[in-house]
Parts: C-alpha cells; structure tokens; sequence
C-alpha cells in the first residue's frame, strides 16, 4: 500500500459505517453530508497525490501526508478491499454465529485471491498473510457485547513494549 497507515483504513471503515447508518436511521441530510465529504476526500486526493508524486520524487511525506488529510479508497492500507471487509463484518456482527463465521471465513479467503499462493514460510507469513485473520474468529464469536475489565493501562504499556521487542528480534535477522 502506498501510505502503510493502517489508521487511513480505519478512519475510511468507521466514516463509512456512519454514513451508512445516519441513512439507516433516516437521518438523509447528514449522510448526504458524508457522502459529499467521502467522494470530496476521494477527488482531492486523486487531484493532489499523484502530481505531488511526480513533482517531488525525492520527498515522499509531502504525498504521504496528502494521502492522511485526504483519505482515499485506493491509497489505503488494504485498499478498498479492506474498507469493504471492516464494513461487512460491522453489519454481520448481529448475525448468528455461524453466518458470521461463513462470512468471516469468505472474506478471509476473498483476500487471498489474485494473489501467487507460495506455501513456504516465506511466502505464508511475508507474501500471503491474509489466511491468518482466521485466528481471530474465535475471539470474535467471545464476545459478548459488554465491555471488559478497564486495563487500558496495560496497553499503553504493552503495545509499545512489544513493538520494540519485534523490532529488536527482527534486527537479528537481515530481510
């Protein structure tokens, strides 16, 4: 992906999951709003990131920042493919569990298509690794709705804790 800027993503998942439900919900002057502004951040982006990348090859941040203030479907992380898994699996999360497992599973394997399938380690965990969101279903079908004990903390901790100790792990290894 041009931006690896998995927040691009969500951002475009969440702004689209509202848009949809402000329609859903007959709210039409607000969703004919976001729909205005999703294809406006669409034009805009398609206007000023690739001038930007031809203009100034050297300088990639001028176009990675064009691609944060103006999200675009093509230019995140994922692509619209993405986009469109987050916001199906957000509507099929009150189907039973068994239709959001097919679903979840079809979408899983949908990611992988298109793509040279190489069962080498290589290829499963650097080329291909769509196949691994499989390991969420589980956790997915725990939930219960009700949030859980309030441990944000650990994560403020833990997530960066563990970036570091990848990126210190991987510095052993030349890729």
């Amino acid at each position: 992906s041009p931006s690896n800027n998995i927040f691009v993503t969500l951002f475009l998942i969440g702004f689209i999951i509202v848009m949809i439900e402000q329609f859903s919900q007959k709210k039409f002057r607000s969703g004919i709003v976001m729909l205005a502004a999703l294809l406006a951040m669409q034009a805009l982006s398609f206007l000023l990131i690739p001038p930007t990348q031809r203009l100034i090859p050297g300088l990639p941040v001028v176009s990675l920042v064009c691609i944060a203030v103006f999200p675009n479907l093509l230019y995140c992380e994922g692509m619209f493919f993405m986009v469109i898994v987050g916001v199906a699996l957000y509507f099929s999360k009150r189907l039973p569990p068994v239709a959001f497992s097919l679903i979840y599973i079809a979408l899983s394997a949908l990611m992988t298509l298109g793509r040279p399938i190489s069962f080498t380690t290589e290829g499963l965990l650097y080329d291909n690794y769509q196949w691994m969101m499989a390991a969420a279903l589980p956790f997915l079908l725990a939930y219960n709705g009700k949030k859980g004990r309030n441990i944000k903390w650990l994560f403020y901790v833990f997530y960066p804790a563990h970036i570091f100790l990848l990126c210190w792990i991987g510095s052993f290894f030349s890729f």
